[in-house]
């Protein structure tokens, strides 16, 4: 976060209220947020108040936080002596309370949706993630579901500090096209309220997928990875297998498809994601396939696979399978610039 100090700070008279001023320097310290003095000139003279060594540490922290803000992607707080009728600026204690806490992303599942995000992390990016992780400046927190994410929204649209120190991502659960489910609705209009009560924009305070689900946005080739991994030398021939199948538009291939959850079936499903349009790819049912009922995958992206796709897809490739890709994933390009987008807000609030 950026941190603009007033230049009124430099004529306070309370003792108390300037070892504030040097706590929230301190942050520049720690390179856990950026220092920005306003009207730099006043605020040299007042560091040459100081003793030389502190003196030259701030203005490296005034330096370094300079630098930062003219990047232009970080959260920004201004602090005053006074805020009193500007709802935008701090005091310096309010700020320093603002500032001591972490980050919260609050998403469905903490373990698994950190895998995810970080696995499409690039690597400075994710470096800079996990070093905020190791510090405690950053926390991914488990709503417990996405059933849960209203109340919690809702508690923290409340709290002052908490709802500056949010971002919120939910599975969007769509099994078509803008066909959103009504929790994740409420989520989307939980992050809007969250947002206004904090006087930022929706997008800096949180995410609705635009896929199904997270499982939806896994590189198939990882997948195919994965399987070949166990599978060996049999790959080839399970290959000229799909592709004479593939061909022929056939149900099955030589060899079978095997059985739900195996390797072999892992390998052809991820071939068959590799032909699959975005409408699939976005809504299919990624743990079921089609389910036991048939109702896992919406009727009208269902019918736009073929016959062979429809056959190694319709268990889906599983949860527990997709989750270890993540979890050993680095540097994944994702299909859109959606991830990439949402890790950047990210990064930018820290």
């Amino acid at each position: 976060m950026v941190v603009e100090l007033d230049s009124a700070l430099t004529q306070v008279p309370s003792a108390a209220q300037t070892l504030e001023v040097l706590g929230l320097c301190a942050f520049g310290a720690s390179e856990r947020h950026h220092i920005v003095p306003l009207d730099r000139p006043t605020w040299e003279t007042w560091a040459k108040t100081w003793p030389r060594e502190t003196e030259e540490t701030l203005r490296e922290i005034w330096d370094s936080g300079e630098q930062a803000a003219a990047l232009g992607a970080h959260d920004r707080v201004r602090v005053v002596p006074d805020p009193a009728g500007d709802p935008s600026a701090r005091s310096p204690s309010t700020a320093l309370t603002l500032l001591g806490y972490p980050l919260r992303v609050l998403v469905e599942n903490g373990r698994h949706d950190r895998d995810f995000l970080l696995a499409f992390a690039d690597t400075a990016t994710r470096a800079q993630l996990e070093t905020a992780e190791a510090r405690g400046w950053l926390v991914f927190e488990s709503a417990g579901g996405i059933g849960e994410v209203e109340p919690r929204l809702k508690r923290i649209r409340d709290h002052a500090i908490e709802r500056c120190r949010v971002f919120c991502m939910v599975d969007s659960d769509a099994k078509a096209p803008k066909q959103l489910s009504t929790k994740a609705k409420d989520a989307r209009r939980l992050i809007g309220a969250v947002a206004r009560a904090a006087g930022m924009s929706p997008n800096r305070c949180g995410h609705v997928l635009e896929r199904r689900a997270a499982e939806n946005y896994v590189p198939p080739r990882e997948i195919r990875r994965s399987a070949a991994a166990v599978l060996g030398p049999q790959t080839a021939d399970i290959k000229q297998a799909w592709d004479a199948a593939y061909q022929a538009n056939a149900a099955t291939l030589r060899g079978g498809i095997g059985r739900p959850g195996t390797p072999r079936r892992r390998f052809l499903a991820a071939l068959a994601l590799e032909t699959l349009d975005e409408r699939v790819i976005a809504h299919l049912d990624f743990d079921q396939g089609h389910g036991a009922d048939g109702t896992r995958t919406d009727h009208v992206v269902w019918n736009l696979l073929r016959p062979l796709e429809k056959a190694v897809l319709k268990d889906g490739i599983g949860k527990d399978a997709i989750r270890e890709v993540y979890r050993r994933g680095r540097g994944y390009q994702g299909a859109t610039d959606e991830l990439r987008e949402l890790l950047g807000v990210i990064w930018g609030r820290l």
